[in-house]
């Protein structure tokens, strides 16, 4: 009983979430606000941008995850990846811990490897997002004069580094024997092949997907005449991309939340209407890019290479 109530509990959160999240949003702008800003942006443009955004995304995707889940034992080439990934969007679309686990279940059907031990590696790409993220919004707060909220972007992607650090080094330093240990679980075995290059080459990789989606924010809050100093975006956009990775529907709530807060009371009307249009436009292309490789895939199961 006990467990049954723990689990309608984990899959109500995102929509729990998502919709408290929005209810106090609308307490503090008025719908009739953000719906008169939402008319006013320039849906010409923004519309387009945002589907190439997504497909460079998605195609970049490609080259990322042969580097997490790829091994010599089981190798993992950019076709299979992006069918991995085109297929997760199903589910990511929608929620995001979802997608992450039909990415892991599809990876490991293919490679015939353990659930487990290939969901581990997606902890390791969380990981390595997260120490990305927390840096650059680290570096933007540090220099940027025109965010409000720089010393708590600074103080919370400081104690956020400082327990990623604390984690990756407990690791690295384990002693031998508990190491062995460890790597002998399905939950570590992804360390027996995980060098210290291995970690640089996903890091740069995943610089340059952040800074598709960076260019994509910076250009969507510019054409909606929100101006910020490069400082400030990179102070805002990593912690945005952080907020979104909260169990919610699509992003959605915590991208809107995110926004307003590290922004500042001013314009809130255009932002909550900026973020409505990033959460909706990315959930609808990338359903769209997950329909089409279902249909790619007609006929057979969608687990199947």
């Amino acid at each position: 009983m006990l467990q049954t109530a723990r689990r309608r509990w984990r899959k109500a959160l995102p929509l729990l979430v998502s919709v408290g999240l929005m209810v106090w949003l609308f307490r503090q702008v008025p719908f009739h606000a953000v719906l008169a800003a939402a008319l006013q942006l320039p849906w010409q443009v923004l519309v387009p941008i945002t589907v190439v955004m997504v497909l460079a995304l998605y195609a970049w995707d490609g080259l990322c995850l042969p580097a997490v889940y790829g091994t010599n034992r089981s190798p993992f080439g950019y076709l299979a990846a992006i069918r991995a990934r085109g297929l997760a969007y199903l589910l990511g679309a929608f929620n995001y811990e979802l997608g992450e686990a039909l990415v892991a279940w599809r990876i490991s059907r293919v490679q015939k490897t353990s659930y487990i031990a290939t969901l581990s590696r997606s902890v390791v790409l969380a990981y390595h997002d997260a120490l990305l993220l927390a840096g650059a919004g680290l570096a933007g707060a540090l220099v940027a004069d025109d965010l409000p909220v720089a010393p708590r972007v600074r103080l919370l992607c400081i104690v956020l580094l400082a327990g990623l650090l604390a984690a990756g080094a407990a690791i690295a330093l384990l002693p031998r024997n508990l190491r062995r240990r460890f790597e002998a679980t399905r939950w570590g075995a992804w360390l027996e092949s995980w060098t210290w290059s291995r970690s640089l080459r996903l890091l740069l990789l995943r610089v340059v997907y952040y800074a598709f989606f960076g260019v994509y924010a910076t250009a969507v809050l510019r054409i909606s005449g929100i101006e910020l100093s490069w400082a400030a975006m990179l102070g805002t956009i990593p912690i945005v991309l952080l907020a979104v990775t909260l169990p919610s529907v699509s992003g959605l709530g915590p991208r809107e939340t995110a926004l307003c807060v590290l922004l500042g009371p001013e314009h809130r009307e255009v932002l909550l209407a900026i973020g409505l249009f990033m959460s909706t436009g990315q959930m609808l292309s990338r359903l769209a890019i997950g329909l089409v490789n279902l249909w790619l895939c007609r006929g057979r199961s969608v687990f199947e290479e």
